[in-house]
Protein backbone atom coordinates (compact mmCIF):
# COMPACT_ATOMS: atom_id res chain seq x y z
CA UNK A 1 0.00 0.00 0.00
CA UNK A 2 1.13 3.59 -0.84
CA UNK A 3 2.04 6.07 1.80
CA UNK A 4 1.71 9.37 1.96
CA UNK A 5 -1.24 12.33 1.70
CA UNK A 6 -3.33 9.58 -0.69
CA UNK A 7 -2.92 6.78 1.67
CA UNK A 8 -3.97 8.59 4.90
CA UNK A 9 -6.87 10.12 3.13
CA UNK A 10 -7.67 6.74 1.71
CA UNK A 11 -7.59 5.37 5.10
CA UNK A 12 -9.51 8.40 6.45
CA UNK A 13 -12.36 7.69 3.73
CA UNK A 14 -12.65 3.76 3.95
CA UNK A 15 -14.60 3.13 6.72
CA UNK A 16 -17.11 5.91 5.43
CA UNK A 17 -17.75 3.94 1.89
CA UNK A 18 -18.28 0.38 3.63
CA UNK A 19 -20.77 -1.25 3.68
CA UNK A 20 -22.93 -3.22 6.40
CA UNK A 21 -23.62 -2.00 10.67
CA UNK A 22 -19.69 -0.57 11.03
CA UNK A 23 -19.86 1.45 7.05
CA UNK A 24 -21.04 4.79 6.97
CA UNK A 25 -24.39 5.63 6.18
CA UNK A 26 -25.69 5.23 2.62
CA UNK A 27 -26.14 8.53 1.28
CA UNK A 28 -23.18 9.76 3.14
CA UNK A 29 -21.15 6.94 1.25
CA UNK A 30 -22.08 8.35 -1.63
CA UNK A 31 -21.18 11.12 -1.16
CA UNK A 32 -17.41 10.13 -0.23
CA UNK A 33 -17.18 7.35 -3.10
CA UNK A 34 -15.54 9.74 -5.73
CA UNK A 35 -13.59 11.39 -3.29
CA UNK A 36 -12.12 7.66 -1.57
CA UNK A 37 -11.37 6.45 -5.36
CA UNK A 38 -9.23 9.08 -6.24
CA UNK A 39 -7.70 9.12 -3.54
CA UNK A 40 -7.49 4.76 -3.11
CA UNK A 41 -5.62 4.54 -6.37
CA UNK A 42 -3.13 6.92 -5.76
CA UNK A 43 -2.20 4.88 -2.63
CA UNK A 44 -2.91 1.56 -4.51
CA UNK A 45 -5.77 0.65 -3.47
CA UNK A 46 -7.38 -0.50 -6.22
CA UNK A 47 -9.55 -3.51 -5.64
CA UNK A 48 -11.46 -1.11 -3.12
CA UNK A 49 -11.87 1.72 -5.34
CA UNK A 50 -12.94 -0.78 -7.78
CA UNK A 51 -15.56 -2.10 -5.73
CA UNK A 52 -16.85 1.23 -4.25
CA UNK A 53 -17.02 2.60 -7.69
CA UNK A 54 -19.38 -0.43 -8.59
CA UNK A 55 -21.95 0.39 -5.62
CA UNK A 56 -21.62 4.16 -6.82
CA UNK A 57 -22.73 3.00 -10.61
CA UNK A 58 -25.78 1.18 -9.50
CA UNK A 59 -26.60 4.50 -7.58
CA UNK A 60 -25.90 6.40 -10.10
CA UNK A 61 -27.84 4.94 -12.69
CA UNK A 62 -30.94 5.94 -10.36
CA UNK A 63 -30.41 9.61 -11.56
CA UNK A 64 -31.33 11.37 -7.96
CA UNK A 65 -27.70 13.05 -8.43
CA UNK A 66 -27.13 14.95 -11.78
CA UNK A 67 -23.19 15.05 -11.27
CA UNK A 68 -23.46 11.14 -10.70
CA UNK A 69 -22.76 10.38 -13.58
CA UNK A 70 -19.92 12.27 -14.24
CA UNK A 71 -18.55 11.55 -11.12
CA UNK A 72 -18.65 7.71 -12.12
CA UNK A 73 -16.82 8.42 -15.60
CA UNK A 74 -14.44 10.12 -13.64
CA UNK A 75 -13.86 7.36 -11.02
CA UNK A 76 -13.88 4.88 -14.36
CA UNK A 77 -11.37 6.88 -16.15
CA UNK A 78 -8.77 6.94 -12.54
CA UNK A 79 -9.38 3.22 -12.62
CA UNK A 80 -8.35 2.83 -16.16
CA UNK A 81 -5.31 4.70 -15.32
CA UNK A 82 -4.32 3.07 -12.99
CA UNK A 83 -4.01 -0.31 -14.97
CA UNK A 84 -2.48 1.04 -18.04
CA UNK A 85 -5.71 2.06 -19.39
CA UNK A 86 -4.93 0.64 -22.58
CA UNK A 87 -2.19 3.26 -23.75
CA UNK A 88 -4.38 6.23 -24.00
CA UNK A 89 -7.65 4.09 -24.74
CA UNK A 90 -10.16 3.48 -21.86
CA UNK A 91 -9.06 6.51 -19.41
CA UNK A 92 -8.90 8.52 -22.43
CA UNK A 93 -12.28 7.28 -23.06
CA UNK A 94 -13.64 7.56 -19.58
CA UNK A 95 -11.82 10.99 -18.72
CA UNK A 96 -13.76 12.52 -21.95
CA UNK A 97 -17.03 11.35 -21.17
CA UNK A 98 -16.65 12.69 -17.45
CA UNK A 99 -16.06 16.21 -18.85
CA UNK A 100 -18.46 15.65 -21.30
CA UNK A 101 -21.06 14.43 -18.67
CA UNK A 102 -20.11 17.78 -16.34
CA UNK A 103 -20.93 20.21 -18.78
CA UNK A 104 -24.64 19.89 -18.52
CA UNK A 105 -24.51 19.37 -14.28
CA UNK A 106 -23.53 22.52 -13.17
CA UNK A 107 -21.14 21.80 -10.87
CA UNK A 108 -18.08 23.64 -11.46
CA UNK A 109 -15.67 22.39 -8.77
CA UNK A 110 -16.17 19.02 -9.63
CA UNK A 111 -15.61 19.34 -13.45
CA UNK A 112 -12.44 21.11 -12.21
CA UNK A 113 -11.53 18.77 -10.31
CA UNK A 114 -11.70 15.90 -13.42
CA UNK A 115 -10.30 18.44 -15.74
CA UNK A 116 -7.02 18.86 -12.83
CA UNK A 117 -6.96 15.19 -13.16
CA UNK A 118 -7.12 14.69 -16.87
CA UNK A 119 -4.76 17.22 -17.56
CA UNK A 120 -2.14 15.13 -14.94
CA UNK A 121 -2.68 12.27 -16.74
CA UNK A 122 -1.99 13.68 -20.03
CA UNK A 123 1.01 15.12 -18.52
CA UNK A 124 2.27 11.86 -17.11
CA UNK A 125 1.81 10.38 -20.66
CA UNK A 126 3.63 13.15 -21.89
CA UNK A 127 1.06 14.99 -23.88
CA UNK A 128 1.84 18.78 -21.99
CA UNK A 129 0.58 20.16 -25.15
CA UNK A 130 -2.91 18.66 -24.97
CA UNK A 131 -2.60 19.16 -21.20
CA UNK A 132 -2.52 22.51 -21.41
CA UNK A 133 -5.88 23.37 -21.49
CA UNK A 134 -7.40 20.94 -19.21
CA UNK A 135 -5.05 22.31 -16.70
CA UNK A 136 -5.75 25.82 -17.35
CA UNK A 137 -9.70 25.56 -16.78
CA UNK A 138 -8.92 23.79 -13.50
CA UNK A 139 -6.84 26.41 -12.45
CA UNK A 140 -9.34 29.53 -13.37
CA UNK A 141 -12.33 27.76 -11.86
CA UNK A 142 -10.28 26.60 -8.80
CA UNK A 143 -8.81 30.65 -8.69
CA UNK A 144 -12.74 31.78 -8.97
CA UNK A 145 -13.69 29.56 -6.44
CA UNK A 146 -11.07 30.59 -3.97
CA UNK A 147 -9.92 26.88 -3.65
CA UNK A 148 -6.41 27.95 -2.95
CA UNK A 149 -5.37 24.30 -1.88
CA UNK A 150 -6.53 23.01 -5.09
CA UNK A 151 -5.20 25.97 -7.71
Amino acid sequence: RGRGPAAQAAARLAPLVRAGPRGGHFALRMLVVPCFVEAAVAAGRTAEARAAAGEYAVWAAYGVDGAAPALLARCRALLARSEGGGEDGEAAHWFGEAVRRHDGCGNDFERARTLLAYGTWLRLRRRPGAARGPLRDALVTFERAAADGWA
